[in-house]
């Protein structure tokens, strides 16, 4: 959102502000605390990297919450849990420097308190990110008064407990002397919490639920919007989304202030659009500054970067030969927030920030030449994606494609991770840390190139899609034969042990989440099997969530959709807010889903964005808790091999 075009009014001053800047300040330092912490005791990441993903969140919240003031009403108990916030991260940095510093913090925290201290800690920050997000959502809407006492309600009966460590683990207690809260109004009814399925063989009661709630349709309008949306991305904050409609339009929306388009951008294009796959690695486009205004398109044949100032409309900068790129989304990058891949010289340019003077945002590259990488072999062709926690760049190479009269590649899948924070000398050519998957263990990941990479703490969720053909026969006789490509494999690499874990997904539309928390996709179906949209954990390919009749490999899943039919959805206008259209499309897709075009995940991961054919990006939310999107007759499984 900018400043300049919210009222007056709603600007922050006084304690709000205060407040809010010290808990942002301190989830910041919390978060380097721990990350430094993890990199000296890796076996501390069970207990450290949920910390993590909730300091990230609250970071994103509080700085959406400097913008804007919330009623008075909500006032008071916003500031104590913010305040409390502040807290919950001093303690978090007190647990972790009584394990002291260099060699001895493995053993103190072996022999100590201090990881039973974190996960009551991480419980009670989690306490803080789920009402801090709660209000932010509700400020952020056109809520009525009978939303504001709601939320009044629910941030006055959470800042009540003594202590926000024994608020979080007493969160969901059934035990309850408060009043029922108001009533809320008709499109935000109060729903009493679901009771809890019980245990199937795959899944507890104690598992979270998960509930994806339609929020809005965009749609622009105008012809050249029409095309169907190949590509979708979010600004780090969530509050601007770029989609790409057919070959050459991007628009550009401001998700703060009611979804209103912003502007449109049109590059030259000579690829046909569609979405990424085994014959198009060509990624779109990425918002690279909120602050700036700069978004990258690509344009021509795919390796032309296009760096514009949507407020100016003006193209600044132009970068060739970019066969694969990454942006970084967070501030620990700053340094080389650019890489790109140079297939002719096998190296990975760096591109600096440049100074404020300058014209152009950024400077001279650095190069990371594969070829003096030490790697067991010349990785051609990586996906990059740049860690959303640290300063970490990590790639993820497969072998060449099948091809006549060539022998079977001696090496399969290749990950590796390089640090940027090396000091003055930039990053070295050789990464500090690198894999080769086991190709005895995982065999579904022969002649499979990765499509996506994101990567978040000390993990990296990958998918790789695998050969339309293999190679048979023998020496001097090679031959290719075509084989059926039913899946593709989720490969998740945890940093700090060198282990990895892979699970199938279908061949379909797909994409993970910033955060590294979900996993979607929609498949089709086909004329022998019914298809589906579903969201998965990441790391055990669990189902969460699914809009469709069975699991894509033939398992019965029961439905678990939303069902809040009342939920607003369209763009409001002047003569009021528009009726809603049975979920935002929802179940207009349950009927279709070959309309689907395009699935992304916001920079916070906490929404979810379908694209179609007709040019429209469906925005839902994604809710979290106990009980939520179950049914007693729940049947899931995981999807693992």
């Amino acid at each position: 959102m900018h400043v300049d075009s919210v009222p007056a009014r709603y600007r922050m001053d006084g304690p709000i502000i205060a407040a809010t800047t010290a808990a942002l300040a301190a989830a910041t330092q919390t978060a380097y605390i721990v990350t430094d912490f993890l990199r000296d005791v890796p076996p501390a990441h069970s207990e450290l990297e949920s910390v993590l993903i909730e300091l990230f969140d609250l970071r994103g919240f509080f700085e959406r919450l400097q913008h804007i003031t919330p009623p008075e009403t909500l006032c008071n108990p916003l500031l104590g849990v913010t305040r409390g916030c502040t807290d919950v991260c001093a303690r978090i940095d007190s647990a972790l420097a009584g394990c002291g510093d260099g060699p001895l913090r493995s053993g103190r925290w072996a022999l100590t308190d201090a990881p039973v201290d974190i996960l009551r800690l991480s419980r009670a920050l989690g306490f803080c990110r789920q009402t801090v997000q709660f209000a932010s959502e509700a400020i952020a809407r056109d809520q009525t008064m009978a939303d504001v006492k709601y939320t009044t309600y629910e941030l006055n009966r959470d800042s009540k407990f003594s202590s926000l460590s024994e608020a979080a683990s007493n969160r969901f207690s059934t035990a309850s002397s408060l009043a029922k809260p108001p009533t809320r109004s008709s499109s935000h009814a109060y729903e009493p919490p679901l009771a809890s399925p019980k245990p199937t063989v795959s899944t507890v009661s104690e598992d979270p639920g998960l509930e994806i709630i339609p929020v809005r349709r965009l749609e622009a309008g105008d012809k050249e919007s029409g095309h169907g949306v190949y590509s979708i991305d979010t600004s780090p904050t969530s509050t601007v989304l770029a989609s790409r409609h057919g070959k050459t339009h991007v628009n550009l929306w401001d998700l703060s202030s009611g979804c209103d388009l912003i502007t449109t951008i049109k590059v030259s294009s000579n690829v046909k659009a569609q979405p990424r796959s085994r014959e198009n690695f060509i990624r779109s486009h990425a918002i690279l500054s909120e602050a700036l205004n700069l978004v990258v398109i690509t344009s021509g044949f795919g390796h032309t970067l296009e760096i514009h100032n949507w407020a100016r409309r003006k193209k600044v900068q132009t970068i060739g030969d970019a066969y694969r790129w990454a942006y970084a989304r967070q501030a620990q990058c700053e340094c080389y927030p650019l890489a790109a891949y140079r297939e002719e010289k096998d190296s990975i340019d760096l591109f600096p920030s440049s100074p404020p003077s300058s014209k152009k945002p950024f400077g001279k590259p650095r190069s990371i030449e594969l070829r003096k990488a030490g790697l067991p072999f010349l990785p051609k062709l990586p996906e990059l994606a740049y860690s959303a926690t640290g300063p970490l760049l990590v790639a993820a190479a497969g072998p060449r494609p099948p091809r006549p009269n060539c022998p079977p590649p001696e090496h399969a899948a290749l990950l590796m991770a390089w640090r940027l924070d090396d000091g003055n000398a930039g990053p070295g050519h050789r990464p500090y840390k690198f894999l080769m998957p086991d190709r005895r263990r995982h065999p579904e990941l022969e002649n499979s190139l990765a499509l996506s990479l994101v990567t978040y703490g000390s993990v990296a969720v990958s998918v790789w899609i695998p050969a339309k053909f293999k190679t048979i026969g023998r020496a001097g006789a090679w031959q290719v034969e075509p084989v059926a490509a039913r899946q593709r494999v989720v490969l998740v690499w945890d940093f700090s042990t060198d282990k990895t874990t892979t699970y199938g997904i279908p061949d379909a539309l797909n994409c993970v989440s910033p955060d590294c928390r979900f996993v979607a996709y929609c498949d089709a179906g086909s004329a022998h099997r019914k298809g589906g949209l579903a969201v998965l954990d990441a790391m055990s390919g669990r189902e969460l969530w699914r809009l469709g009749g069975a699991a894509w490999d033939g398992r019965s899943v029961s439905s678990r959709r939303s069902g809040r039919g009342s939920q607003r959805s369209g763009r409001s206008s002047e003569a009021g807010e528009q009726q809603p259209r049975a979920g935002a499309g929802l179940e207009q897709l349950g009927g279709d889903l070959a309309r689907v075009t395009e699935l992304a995940f916001s920079g916070d991961g906490g929404r979810l964005f379908v694209g179609d054919v007709d040019g429209g990006v469906g925005v839902y939310d994604i809710r979290e808790g106990m009980g939520i999107g179950r049914e007693k007759s729940l049947q899931q499984d995981t999807h693992c091999f």
